[in-house]
């Protein structure tokens, strides 16, 4: 379906799905689309980057903004890397179209939205976040994949910074220090947590921070975490889908998992958090070593809450972690 652009005074809600092609968007300076519009969705468009402008230009009530650009798409992402809005609450982006990852690699960030509530961004780390306003987030789910591979780098440890070469993987230091800023929920795919290590050159400040979520691969290091918990120094809830994760060379010191030679004393020690929620628990050995390390490092820890995999051994595996040690007098164990 081919669109040359119409406009309304009342329209609030538009979505454009899989296959429009977007031929023209006016562009004059004062000329508004869509003055009323308050949502926006946009598929697997095909629009030129300059009209994507004009469109999002052309909205300016907009309070939420959904936009996707999918693996299976023929053409570029039409997604510009600019987004503006003074009303802007609630922003989606998903783009993931890897035929054209050299388009990421070139591509600048800007998001100009301070009045942003939720912010849920998935798509291959660009190459520079130029401005990120969100001084009102409340919570931000990242889900950020690397442009490169990292199985190269085979026993990366905390003395070891690849991510200097922002040529190679890109950089996402000036997002997270604008997420970071005053969010209170954050949650981070696996991927996220090597692009946090591979991307940053320097560490965020979460003084906000109340509840972080991540989730395990195990092809996914840890390496990330520790600069996240050391620098949340408010955090109360911490929840992680699934616990086997790649070793690298020490995994950071939340894990036990370390070489010994490098081992130093676990930031767990310091964290206020009241309460640790697991799912995917399967009660292997390596499991069962990390829970072990969570139970006797945490010392604020109140409430543990287990989600357990449907195959494993429920008696035994219950068994095993009630009678772990655990370092705070207060901590309760519950199966969900």
């Amino acid at each position: 379906m081919q669109i040359f652009f119409f406009w309304s005074k009342t329209l609030v809600k538009l979505t454009l799905s899989n296959g429009c092609r977007i031929k023209y968007v006016p562009k004059k300076e004062g000329f508004v689309i869509f003055p009323s519009l308050k949502s926006l969705s946009l598929g697997d468009v095909a629009i030129c980057h300059a009209h994507f402008d004009n469109l999002m230009a052309s909205c300016p009530g907009l309070e939420e903004v959904f936009i996707r650009n999918g693996d299976g798409q023929p053409f570029p992402p039409s997604w510009t890397g600019l987004v503006s809005g003074d009303f802007m609450k609630r922003l989606v982006i998903y783009s993931h179209v890897p035929k054209y990852t050299n388009f990421y690699k070139k591509e600048e960030v800007w998001l100009d939205t301070v009045n942003l509530v939720y912010f849920d961004y998935s798509s291959y780390v660009s190459n520079f976040y130029v401005m990120c306003d969100m001084d009102s987030l409340v919570e931000a789910r990242l889900d950020l994949r690397l442009w490169e591979s990292t199985i190269q780098y085979d026993d990366y440890d905390d003395d070891y910074f690849p991510m200097n070469d922002f040529r190679t993987f890109g950089n996402v230091s000036h997002l997270l220090g604008a997420i970071g800023r005053n969010v209170k929920t954050l949650h981070l795919s696996s991927d996220s947590l090597e692009a946090i290590y591979f991307c940053c050159n320097f560490y965020v400040m979460f003084n906000n921070l109340v509840t972080l979520s991540f989730e395990s691969h195990k092809d996914k290091g840890w390496q990330g975490v520790p600069p996240l918990l050391k620098n949340a120094p408010n955090l109360q809830t911490l929840v992680i889908k699934g616990l086997v994760h790649r070793v690298t060379g020490r995994c950071g010191n939340v894990c036990p998992c370390f070489h010994l030679k490098l081992s130093r004393v676990s930031c767990l020690t310091t964290m206020p958090v009241k309460v640790l929620e697991i799912s995917g628990y399967g009660g292997t050995r390596r499991e069962i070593q990390q829970m072990r390390h969570f139970l006797g490092k945490l010392k604020c820890l109140e409430l543990v809450k287990i989600g357990v995999q449907q195959e494993a051994d429920n008696n035994d595996l219950r068994l095993n972690l009630m009678a772990l040690p655990r370092l705070s007098s207060k901590c309760n164990i519950q199966f969900i």
